[in-house]
This record gives structure tokens, C-alpha cells and sequence, in this order.
């Protein structure tokens, strides 16, 4: 078992299973992000280097380590490709952000990413009720 799976938990449900993203996830993701209608919503429009991906999830591994949150992979069984991706991140104040259910090749979350709002990066933790402090 890779050292992130014991940081992270694995989540399951009867048509889906979330696992940690880590850098074996690199090249998949870096796809995924660069896709012309996911990068619209998650980087301005801008096709990001493999750098920046990693960049991305090192800070994400980093995040449940330190923080008990960060970013998973969205699967629709335990041994399905990658869908998307969805999780949390530090916010610029510090407080948890949420990064909404991505998955552009369809399926569970949909067919497209869908966009929260005029921050279509995530929504903060801190506007969602008080269930989610």
C-alpha cells in the first residue's frame, strides 16, 4: 500500500470509489486538466504543465497529511479508470475550500464540469452551513 493510502482514506460507495490523488496519478490528471472544458473552469483557459500538475498534487498529498483533507479521484468501481476528481484545498485564508465533482468523460458527476457559481474554482466551506465547519 502506497504511503498516501495510509494518510488517506479510500471511499466507497455502491456505484463509486474515491481514492487519493498522488503523483502515479500524474499523466491522468494532467489530461484531465488540460482538457479544453475542464481547463475553462479550473485554470482560466490555460493548458498547464506536467509541472504544475504535480505542483498540484504534491500540495495535495502534503494537504492530508497536515490538513486530513485534499484531493481524490473519482472511479466508478474500485478498479475503474480515472472519471474525475473532486475534494477540498486550502482556501487564501487558510480555511478548507471546496473543489466541486469534475468528470469530463461523463458518467456519475456528469458530462461536463460543472461550474459553482462565479468562482467556478470551488466554493468555500465556510458559506456551506454550519454542518460544514
Amino acid at each position: 500500500m502506497s504511503p498516501l493510502r495510509t494518510v488517506a482514506p479510500t471511499l466507497t460507495s455502491a456505484r463509486t470509489t474515491l481514492k487519493p490523488l498522488g503523483e502515479a496519478d500524474l499523466w491522468t490528471v494532467h489530461a484531465m486538466w488540460t482538457n479544453p472544458d475542464v481547463r475553462r473552469h479550473l485554470w482560466d483557459d490555460v493548458a498547464i504543465t506536467p509541472e504544475r500538475a504535480r505542483e498540484v498534487l504534491q500540495a495535495g498529498t502534503r494537504d492530508f497529511r497536515e490538513r486530513h483533507y485534499g484531493l481524490w479521484g473519482i472511479h466508478e468501481g474500485p478498479a475503474d479508470a480515472l472519471a474525475g476528481f473532486v475534494g477540498c484545498r486550502p482556501w487564501a485564508t487558510g480555511e478548507p475550500e471546496l473543489v466541486p465533482a469534475c468528470c469530463p468523460r461523463g458518467g456519475i458527476a456528469g458530462s461536463t464540469p460543472a461550474p459553482s457559481g462565479p468562482d467556478s474554482a470551488g466554493v468555500p466551506l465556510r458559506d456551506a452551513g454550519p454542518q460544514a465547519r
